[in-house]
């Protein structure tokens, strides 16, 4: 990747109950920065959960696969936890 692919708005998945899984990079091309992964649930002001930081690309994707399934069957915001027991409750 080039330093202007690394941007704040590099994907976003919505799901059909609300929630949205956000991927961006920060800080915004500058190549010692990391991807940011959120979740919000119907709108930018609701995050659900502390941001995932890695610089691993296949890490991140593996995430946004990881929480897309997570959120994908839930019908009310679940609760916020810290992103680090995000990923071993994944």
């Amino acid at each position: 990747m080039s330093p202007d692919d690394l941007t704040q708005d590099i994907a976003i998945v919505g799901l059909r109950n609300g929630y949205c899984v956000d991927v961006g990079w920060y800080p915004e091309h500058d190549p010692s920065g990391e991807f940011w992964i959120r979740v919000f649930w119907e709108c930018w002001n609701n995050q659900v959960i502390e941001p995932i930081r890695t610089r691993d690309a296949y890490q991140a994707a593996r995430l946004v696969e990881q929480l897309v399934a997570t959120y994908n069957g839930c019908a009310v915001p679940v609760c916020q936890s810290s992103n680090t027991n995000l990923i071993a409750s994944i």
